[in-house]
């Protein structure tokens, strides 16, 4: 019988060992979840598109992503890639491709080729360009189903990127950027904004540059006849115009003064006149966080024959300087000409928020603008549009009867109520509205 008592007691010893051992497994599960869940809520996921091009059955769109929430992509875990997507006729995601090689990428524009697209943007491809936080230009070529046909990468001066790209019938034209790192040194003449052209194979055919080796950039161009005509900014924040042949061989330059850091963002052609959008410093100080919407038109000759100016907030005189009742920075990004002349304006305004924070760099909320302009810049209706945080507007095109925005929101509430929205994590966007600014739909 004793020997009996001994199995039974070492029986329930190794019972109560093994609920304890259950539990301590239990516990470290929960505690696993409570980890993760605890991470995700700190962190914050982002997904945003840059530019969007029309196809037969859908859209095209190209932009970046963590694809924290992608269907049929892992979660980068903290890198930004380039991404490519498809959408249909309602903008309901079709497919999206990471662009997996490097480190952080991104994509800023996209082309429609005749059996694919072509993407241009900027990535890290070393381990020291992402330490350095540098970057190469790079073009990718796709087949229409999304898989990489060819790439290849551009680089000058240490820190590049391709802004826009446009197929024509002998090959692809890009510009962009190359330019001095932040911290080092120097002076080039063959950095600043770039105009370079592809054949269909991505062999480089020509390169041209015009701009400050520190801060030149071309950000958008048209191709009109055999000309040319980029937009962007040189050095001193100041806004650019240069006429180029299709060989690349530079014709004029005109300057404006005074921009933002970003200078001239988007151009477009409308009867034998370029319409020109970016942002406008209110001031002669050196204050970067005042300004407004700028809307400006040329003759191809380069002569300034219209300067407009827009800010969401009013502005008081007092002792012949002017002086911002309420900071706030207004800038134009991207525009389309309708048939009947309006000037459709995708832009941003960022409101000064005392409440949520006293850092100067913090205290702004963005919101997406939607403006109407007549082809001699009168201002016939404009609308902000945005929630609770953040609202990027970064691309605009002409639908059949309305206008479609996209671009990215980490905004909840009211309008984008209804959109799946936390309030924290930034997700792409799009929105239709029509020639009011009324919104149609939001997504």
């Amino acid at each position: 019988m004793k020997k009996t008592g001994k199995k039974i007691n070492l029986l329930m010893v190794l019972k109560i060992i093994g609920v304890i051992c259950v539990a301590i497994i239990f516990l470290e599960v929960v505690y696993l979840i409570y980890a993760k869940v605890s991470t995700d809520n700190k962190n914050t996921y982002y997904d945003g598109l840059n530019s969007i091009a029309k196809i037969d059955d859908g859209y095209i769109a190209v932009g970046s992503s963590d694809f924290k929430n992608s269907r049929g992509n892992k979660w980068t875990k903290g890198y930004e890639k380039g991404k490519l997507a498809k959408y249909d006729d309602k903008q309901n995601l079709l497919w999206e491709k990471e662009y997996v090689k490097g480190y952080n990428s991104t994509f800023l524009d996209v082309a429609i080729l005749d059996n694919g697209y072509v993407a241009v943007g900027n990535i890290e491809g070393s381990k020291e360009q992402n330490k350095d936080g540098v970057r190469d230009a790079f073009i990718v070529k796709y087949d229409e189903e999304g898989k990489i046909i060819a790439e290849q990468k551009f680089q000058i001066l240490g820190d590049s990127k391709f802004t826009k790209v446009k197929v024509v019938k002998d090959g692809i034209y890009v510009i962009g950027q190359s330019i001095f790192p932040p911290m080092e040194l120097g002076i080039s003449n063959d950095g600043g904004g770039v105009l370079v052209k592809y054949d269909f194979d991505l062999n480089e055919i020509f390169r041209s540059n015009f701009g400050g080796s520190k801060s030149g950039i071309f950000n958008d161009f048209v191709i009109s006849g055999d000309s040319i005509y980029a937009v962007g900014k040189d050095a001193s924040k100041t806004g650019l115009l240069v006429k180029y042949d299709l060989n690349g061989n530079r014709q004029w330059i005109k300057n404006y003064s005074y921009t933002d850091v970003l200078g001239f963002s988007s151009i477009a052609e409308y009867k034998n006149e370029l319409i020109v959008v970016g942002a406008k410093k209110v001031t002669d100080n050196n204050d970067d966080y005042d300004t407004d919407g700028l809307l400006v038109k040329y003759d191809k000759d380069g002569k300034l024959l219209m300067d407009k100016s827009f800010t969401v907030n009013e502005r008081i005189e007092e002792k012949d300087s002017v002086v911002s009742t309420s900071v706030s920075m207004d800038r134009f990004n991207s525009l389309v000409v309708d048939d009947k002349g309006n000037i459709l304006i995708a832009g941003q305004v960022a409101v000064k928020d005392e409440e949520e924070s006293t850092d100067k760099l913090n205290v702004f909320r963005y919101s997406g603008l939607f403006l109407k302009y007549s082809i001699d810049g009168k201002l016939i209706d404009h609308v902000e549009i945005g929630g609770s945080r953040d609202d990027y507007f970064t691309d605009i095109m002409r639908l059949k009867n309305n206008y479609l925005i996209i671009g990215y929101s980490n905004s909840k509430d009211e309008a984008l109520k209804g959109t799946g929205r936390n309030g924290k994590d930034y997700k792409s966007l799009f929105i239709t509205v029509d020639d009011s600014g009324k919104i149609k739909s939001v997504k």
